[in-house]
């Protein structure tokens, strides 16, 4: 919660600080480093909790950094070759010198998700929570000062890649404690644990990288179509909305699991409580799009600045949608509760496929950035509809 609540907490600080351009540049920069993320480690990171010997699971730590590593080198190469090929087809030019920290913050990332599963395996969930707030708090922490001193797109650009060498190092120091456990490491075990998890690669993963492509493909494309302006009021929308939103979802969506395994193990079903919980994310769906479509442009230039009454224009627009997203979100760990993961897969190929549909529809009509987010919003709106739709019929037993 700390870890989540501190950027958010200063936002109306950097909002002051820095300009739409410059958060729209971190915002591509961000994208660009989740998508590349998600294949960096091939996925391998999620069996480090399925061993039963933690020298297998070391082994399976190892090989996420090294695939993490050559990928890195990898992406480093793509970016020394094409650099001003990328910058032009984002649309940023801005961009082009922090392409070459792309590498850098995609292998960070990846070490910090494999390190973070092999915490969990060990049960240091202390260690977790205290490296995300340390991470979330040296990211706020440079990017104020950096601002009070001037700085522009560098403030928040090295606020978000020293963030990541902090939350990295915090781990490492809790598993010094544990080296003994790498003098299990071999070439050979390492291959043996690539062979026996090689599903993680050829299953999660397309799942995983739709997911993300869904989510965060919106930033390039509102950079290469509109500008980096444009998406910097997306972006500060997106972040002052689905932070507090995330939490309550969160919270209802931790609960609502529990409830629903339990009433599935008693009784083949989980209705009951899925309609209990429908009730509940309504109302405060309700609640949110009243405050976002009549007073979302007033809140947002009251909180972060003149500047920023744009993004609250855009959040206008897009009410319909963050209510749907509200509702349906929490309740689709539905497919989780009864084993659909094959669903779920559809679910998450659709959303993606949707997505790029109003991309290249936008880009065909050459619509402004306002006609993008209707359509955007209708057409995803429909999206979660038809998903909360499907887990109905799989909690209430009806899919077949």
């Amino acid at each position: 919660t700390v870890a989540q609540i501190l950027p958010f907490a200063v936002s109306p600080i950097l909002t002051r600080l820095y300009s739409p351009e410059d958060f729209g540049v971190l915002a591509l920069f961000f994208s660009l480093c989740s998508i590349l993320t998600v294949i960096s480690s091939g996925r391998y990171e999620l069996s480090i909790l399925i061993p039963k010997k933690n020298e297998d699971a070391v082994n399976i730590l190892v090989l996420c950094f090294l695939i993490s590593f050559m990928f890195s080198i990898l992406v480093f190469v793509v970016v020394i070759f094409f650099n001003n090929e990328i910058s032009l087809l984002l649309g940023s030019e801005s961009l082009s010198f922090w392409l070459y920290f792309v590498p850098l913050v995609v292998f960070l990332m990846g070490a910090y998700n494999s390190l973070r599963y092999f915490s969990l395996r060990l049960k240091d969930f202390k260690s977790v929570s205290i490296s995300k707030a340390v991470k979330s708090g040296a990211s706020s922490t440079i990017k104020v000062f950096a601002g009070l001193m001037g700085f522009s797109t560098a403030g928040l650009m090295s606020g978000e890649i020293l963030s990541h060498f902090f939350g990295n190092s915090s781990l490492l120091k809790n598993l010094y404690k544990k080296r003994e456990l790498f003098s299990s490491v071999s070439k050979e075990e390492i291959l043996n644990q690539t062979k026996r998890y090689s599903e993680f690669p050829k299953y999660s993963l397309p799942a995983a990288l739709s997911n993300t492509l869904s989510l965060n493909s919106i930033s390039i494309f509102m950079s290469s179509f509109f500008s980096v302006f444009v998406l910097g009021q997306y972006s500060l929308l997106n972040k002052a909305v689905n932070v507090p939103l995330s939490l309550v979802g969160n919270s209802i969506s931790d609960a609502y699991f529990q409830k629903a395994a339990e009433e599935k193990n008693k009784e083949g079903v989980a209705k009951d409580v899925f309609m209990i919980s429908l009730r509940y994310l309504t109302i405060g769906a309700a609640i949110v799009f009243f405050l976002l479509f009549f007073a979302g442009e007033e809140m947002f230039a009251f909180v972060f600045g003149e500047t920023w009454r744009i993004a609250g224009s855009y959040a206008k627009i897009l009410s319909f949608l963050v209510a749907s997203r509200f509702v349906a979100v929490p309740l689709s760990v539905t497919m989780s509760v009864f084993e659909k993961q094959k669903v779920s897969l559809f679910l998450t190929v659709l959303q993606l496929t949707m997505t790029i549909s109003v991309f290249l529809i936008s880009w065909f009509f050459d619509f402004d950035i306002e006609s993008f987010l209707v359509i955007f919003s209708f057409v995803m709106t429909i999206y979660y509809v038809f998903m909360l739709f499907a887990c109905y019929m799989v909690a209430s037993g009806r899919y077949e």
